[in-house]
């Protein structure tokens, strides 16, 4: 669960930008066995259109390529509020 190459804090299953491609029934079921995790942050593989979401909101994409080497993005902000329920991301204008 934690360790290896599939294990979740290695895998790309959430990353592609197609959500099509993420497993979002493996992804709830992921949550769920971490006591009061509702989303999942994943960066590691750069999202050519900035931060975004996919299965409803439970994993978010941070990965910009903000490094020279890799993409030289913008910065982007994700800003996940106390209460939970609002949700912004912020790009350099």
């Amino acid at each position: 669960f934690l360790s290896g190459r599939e294990a979740v804090v290695w895998a790309r299953d959430y990353s592609h930008e197609n959500e099509e491609y993420c497993d979002c029934t493996a992804l709830r079921e992921t949550l769920s066995k971490i006591p009061g995790a509702k989303r999942m942050v994943v960066g590691h593989t750069i999202q050519q259109r900035g931060i975004n979401s996919a299965c409803d909101d439970m994993v978010f994409r941070v990965d910009v390529g903000l490094s020279k080497g890799c993409g030289d993005g913008n910065p982007e902000v994700l800003i996940i509020y106390e209460d939970g329920k609002r949700v912004e991301r912020v790009a350099e204008p």
